[in-house]
């Protein structure tokens, strides 16, 4: 068998987020979604 597909790089990846189910840009949600302040103690020190 063979596939094919195009994919247009120009248009943002929509997703849906994780939670509230809005869909949207998923470099915005990532972005906007970021909690530092969680994970930042695994980095310190590195």
């Amino acid at each position: 068998g063979f596939a094919s597909h195009t994919v247009d790089l120009d248009r943002p990846r929509t997703k849906e987020r994780s939670f509230g189910g809005t869909i949207g840009d998923a470099r915005d949600f990532l972005h906007a979604d970021r909690r530092p302040s969680t994970y930042g103690g695994l980095t310190d020190g590195a």
